[in-house]
């Protein structure tokens, strides 16, 4: 599977804390880092095995102090 990394503006991480995401604080965002996610949730049954690609979304911890007051 693959998993698509994209940067997310200030709408897509309220979005995604409305919606309770899964989220991973200080990865590295190296391709076996990557492929241990994508398999870590097939394995777990979050999503089917058949899935082709997934979207993550990332962004700094300047974004995050400023958006949350940090």
């Amino acid at each position: 599977m693959k998993l698509n990394v994209v940067t997310a503006d200030k709408n897509k991480i309220e979005e995604l804390a409305n919606r309770s995401a899964f989220t991973w604080e200080g990865m590295a965002l190296d391709e076996e880092n990557l492929a241990a996610v994508a398999q870590a949730f097939v394995d777990n049954d979050l999503v089917k095995p058949e899935t082709q690609q997934m979207t993550g979304y990332t962004w700094s911890g300047a974004v995050m102090n400023a958006l949350y007051g940090l």
